[in-house]
């Protein structure tokens, strides 16, 4: 209108740009305090505190525990290196609860994670996860460096470097932590129910979307949610996928000889896990037969981009036919409950 005026509020102005600028701060302060505290959940021997932990700062970020807090959980009291001139206070732990669903601060456990627990718990992981199954859960290729993934957060989306040049991967962590704290529970007399749970993953909990994770679920129950969790850009069929890999890796949870681990019919391998006293060392494995109709040279063939050798498809699919696979004929004189499962070599 004629005669008018349009007045600006600087103050005002000043006062938005004060309130952006503190929240901006916030946020840096925080994504540095996650990163602070990244290394320790990977690394802590306390595993199950360490991925409460991890879940918990996913949700909420520090408004349970602050990074300082944290760091003191994981850390627990510290020791000096041999020769320091410092004396050495005694490595401890508080005891608590090992539920992840408590809300309790006393419920996070607090031991010191040692540099001799790290090589040994990720070792073992390596070791008995196949690069098939890495592909979905994620690998390590030694004790430190962990494979790349992005943990969420609510506001903040990140993928931190470490100093030596890692990234921390929640899959692999998460796994890890479920697989050791099942084998325990074997060691302690677990029943296969408690274990495993049903024979068919919780296929409505995939579907309806549920996340609420905890170790102290089967490995039916467990698993949906956590491919949930991880692979929530996924689609249904790759999601159910991946149930099914996380429920034949889990089968590790039963210490057996690893030469069970390189027998190609699945139902042979439950038999043998579930019945160690009927395996020997080698003996199967040293009686197969894949029984490849062509010459050798048709096994790999060269990439021409690389120049490494590889597969050759037909190979892949050869060897992907379990009717392909035969044992030899003597193999039953010392095995004879495998009579009717196994076909023998030169027997149609």
């Amino acid at each position: 209108m004629k005669g008018s005026t349009c007045s600006y509020d600087m103050r005002q102005e000043h006062r938005w740009q004060g309130t952006l600028r503190v929240n901006v701060k916030k946020l840096e302060q925080e994504l540095e305090e996650v990163k602070s505290v990244l290394p320790l959940l990977a690394t802590s021997s306390q595993r199950e505190a360490a991925t409460r932990l991890a879940i918990e700062i996913q949700n909420n970020g520090f408004s349970e525990h602050s990074a300082d807090e944290i760091r003191k959980i994981l850390e627990g009291p510290r020791t000096t290196r041999p020769g320091s001139d410092d004396a050495a206070p005694a490595v401890g732990s508080s005891s608590s609860s090992s539920s992840m669903g408590a809300d309790r601060k006393s419920d996070v456990t607090a031991t010191a994670a040692t540099p001799e627990s790290m090589p040994a718990y990720y070792t073992a992981y390596e070791q008995t996860v196949s690069p098939g199954k890495q592909s979905v859960l994620g690998s390590s290729a030694s004790p430190m460096p962990i494979a790349a993934h992005a943990m969420n957060h609510p506001t903040i989306n990140f993928q931190p470097n470490l100093a030596h040049g890692s990234h921390i991967n929640p899959v692999t962590y998460t796994y890890a932590t479920f697989r050791e704290g099942k084998r325990a529970a074997r060691a302690d007399g677990a029943s296969d129910q408690k274990v495993f749970g049903q024979p068919e993953n919780d296929i409505h909990t995939l579907i309806n979307g549920e996340t609420d994770f905890d170790n102290e679920q089967p490995l039916s129950m467990w698993a949906p949610r956590v491919a949930n969790m991880f692979f929530s850009g996924a689609g249904l069929a790759e999601k159910l996928a991946a149930c099914e890999m996380l429920k034949e890796v889990m089968a590790q949870v039963i210490p057996h000889d690893p030469t069970i681990d390189f027998l190609p019919w699945p139902a042979v391998r439950d038999f043998f896990l579930h019945n160690p006293e009927h395996h020997v060392a080698g003996v199967l494995v040293n009686h197969l037969s894949l029984n490849w109709p062509h010459e050798e040279s048709h096994l790999v063939y060269c990439e021409p981009n690389s120049g490494s050798l590889a597969l050759s498809p037909a190979f892949r699919e050869h060897i992907s036919n379990l009717n392909n696979w035969t044992v030899a004929p003597e193999l039953f004189e010392q095995m004879p409950f495998l009579m009717g499962k196994l076909r023998a070599t030169g027997m149609h």
